[in-house]
């Protein structure tokens, strides 16, 4: 078969077509498309005998039974959401569209994460990601306290950034020393 179910294309293809048609050949006659035997009053889409068995049918319903349904087709939604999402993540295509490539090493194409970073931050002029609007705003991006004037970080996470400038550095004079070549500024 070319597809889950039970039915193939073909078939699926044909019923449809068929319920269609004749839906709409009720529809011009005036009949019901419900049940296909009553007269339909005036611009009603169904005739009153199926009107009134679909209210019933609705009131007879509990609210416990209708809080059940919605529960479950909540859960069925938020599986098939998550597969989808999966699925366009592991190909690469856009999460949030289905349409577009991802764009360079996100979940997102380019138009989506604009549309999104609008709607975060504003329309404004100039797009910003979150760590840039800290920063223009005097915010440390790594801990959210206020930063240095004139820095970008608060004096804690400077100071640690410091520290772990002093250990790239030192690590990058040692390696350089040891594949020989010329380290120009030696401190």
């Amino acid at each position: 078969m070319d597809r889950e179910g039970s039915l193939c294309r073909k078939c699926c293809d044909s019923h449809t077509s068929y319920v269609r048609e004749a839906y709409h050949y009720y529809q011009e006659h005036g009949i019901c498309p419900r049940c296909g035997t009553n007269k339909i009053c005036g611009s009603e889409k169904i005739c009153p005998e199926c009107r009134a068995k679909e209210t019933a049918y609705r009131s007879n319903q509990s609210s416990e039974k209708k809080a059940e349904i919605r529960d479950s087709r909540r859960s069925q939604r938020k599986q098939y959401s998550k597969s989808v999402y999966e699925y366009r993540k592991s190909h690469g295509i856009c999460v949030y569209c289905g349409k577009r490539k991802v764009f360079a090493g996100r979940i997102g194409c380019l138009d989506c994460l604009e549309k999104r970073r609008e709607r975060m931050y504003g329309e404004s002029d100039i797009l910003v990601d979150k760590q840039n609007w800290k920063i223009l705003h005097g915010i440390c991006p790594r801990c959210g306290k206020q930063a240095m004037d004139g820095k970008k970080l608060c004096p804690e996470c400077y100071e640690k950034h410091l520290k772990t400038l002093e250990k790239a550095w030192e690590s990058n004079r040692r390696t350089r020393s040891q594949n020989g070549t010329v380290v120009l500024n030696n401190k």
